[in-house]
């Protein structure tokens, strides 16, 4: 299902996903615990910067969404 909902954004945008610290292909992380908000937001801003995107819109699900509002809300930019 998710890759039938990214294959349709993708025919109408410019899609950049990414895996969170820790998950999918990402290293794991150590047993202290997970990244912080704050953490998980400059991991999105890097992504967005790398990739070269001056304006997106945020889309996430389960555990991603409160890092995704305060991304939204502190640089709308």
């Amino acid at each position: 299902v998710q890759a039938q909902w990214r294959t349709r954004l993708a025919t109408y945008s410019r899609l950049i996903a990414y895996d969170q610290r820790g998950m999918g292909v990402s290293d794991p992380l150590p047993g202290d615990g997970g990244p912080t908000i704050d953490e998980e937001i400059a991991d999105a801003i890097a992504v967005l910067d790398a990739a070269g995107s001056r304006r997106a819109a945020v889309l996430a699900q389960l555990f991603a969404v409160p890092a995704a509002i305060r991304l939204a809300v502190e640089h709308s930019d």
